[in-house]
């Protein structure tokens, strides 16, 4: 079963910060101008993964004004890499 790698769907804008365990970047949706922000983060077991699955279940199921939206969730499993939009 193939899987969306992140470069199938976004581009990468400039990076606009980054913590112990993520970098945070502009990126846009192909086709589209409407900047988005994804959150990317190397994972080293499934655990990790989980963890970003979580956050991003959370994220999808609260509506709040000082709460960003999540739009999107990926893994790369050949990449070691999550990225949450």
């Amino acid at each position: 079963m193939n899987f969306p790698r992140f470069t199938d769907k976004y581009e990468f804008g400039e990076k606009i910060g980054e913590g112990v365990t993520s970098v945070v970047k502009v990126c846009f949706k192909k086709g589209s101008d409407s900047p988005l922000i994804v959150k990317v983060m190397k994972f080293k077991d499934t655990e990790e993964v989980l963890t970003e699955v979580n956050e991003h279940i959370i994220h999808q199921k609260t509506s709040h004004e000082n709460i960003v939206k999540c739009f999107d969730f990926i893994a790369e499993k050949e990449t070691h890499i999550t990225y949450l939009v």
